[in-house]
């Protein structure tokens, strides 16, 4: 049971939070607190849409895992996962993740036919990722980028608000500089035997580094422009208060991330506690900025 815990991952789950983007970046337009019969309907819509991708992800980690065994063997914590330790066979990983999959869209059903076509373009994008894009310098990093502006796409869809552009952006750019930290890890903790556990990164691969600047810039200035000029946001642009937590987390994440080579995403964004707080902090000064109006 271990095993089958490990290969859901249930700790990237945390990924999924930003289907309730939406949901957030709408206090104040599409729902007050003063007002329970709107906003608990979308908080439970953002929510059911929040466990079908919880669902469908994790089966693209079961498929990810079986494609990759070997490549995970040269991995120093890669190498002990289920599949490529030999303790689970892959065929029975490959039916779990269709049921998984399968679960998924029963879930989001109760959503409309927009999120469920949403739900199975991130399925297809991620079998796509899994066998082909990931192998692809650059694609590899854009289509994890990809995943998360459709989650957030997804999100709106879940609660039947219109998807602000500057939300996709800024997620876009956002998770740009994410996965390019990642791969900049994986250099950094394997050196050289880099390209033996992930093909974009064979001989210098010096392009993580370009990425997660320019990502870096994108994302700060996107949310920038966002936060001073977006329609739905209170007039008195009182949301670039903002804007500082959201520099000093990208220059917190890569730093912790430039330490500790050897943890995931979710681990640098929730295990260091001043990452921690400015992501916290953001969010609860976003609302409460939102919701004054």
């Amino acid at each position: 049971m271990r095993d089958w815990i490990a290969l859901a991952r249930p700790r990237q789950w945390s990924k999924n939070l930003l289907l309730y983007a939406a949901f957030l970046f709408t206090a104040g337009d599409a729902w007050t607190f003063e007002e329970p019969r709107v906003w608990l309907p979308m908080f439970l819509s953002a929510t059911v849409a929040f466990l079908a991708f919880c669902l469908m992800s994790s089966a693209g980690y079961l498929l990810n895992d079986v494609r990759d065994a070997a490549l995970d063997r040269a991995h120093p914590r890669k190498r002990d996962r289920p599949i490529a330790s030999g303790r689970l066979e892959p065929s029975r990983v490959r039916h779990v993740a269709v049921i998984l999959a399968l679960a998924a869209f029963f879930v989001g059903g109760a959503l409309g036919v927009w999120f469920l076509l949403a739900l199975a373009s991130y399925l297809t994008a991620t079998i796509a990722y899994t066998f082909a894009l990931k192998r692809i310098a650059l694609l590899d990093v854009l289509t994890v980028a990809g995943l998360f502006a459709l989650r957030a796409l997804a999100g709106a869809l879940a609660i039947d608000v219109e998807a602000s552009p500057w939300i996709i952006v800024c997620t876009f750019a956002g998770a740009l500089f994410v996965a390019a930290v990642k791969r900049e890890q994986e250099r950094w903790l394997l050196g050289d035997a880099a390209g033996a556990h992930r093909e974009t990164l064979e001989g210098e691969a010096r392009w993580p580094r370009w990425v997660t600047g320019i990502a870096a810039v994108a994302t700060a200035g996107l949310y920038l422009a966002y936060a001073a000029t977006a329609p739905n946001l209170p007039a008195s642009g009182s949301m670039l208060a903002t804007v500082p937590l959201v520099i000093a987390a990208l220059w917190r994440y890569r730093t912790v991330a430039r330490a500790r080579p050897d943890r995931d995403a979710e681990e640098v964004a929730f295990r260091d506690p001043v990452v921690l707080m400015l992501v916290v902090g953001f969010v609860a000064l976003a609302v409460a900025l939102l919701l004054k109006g």
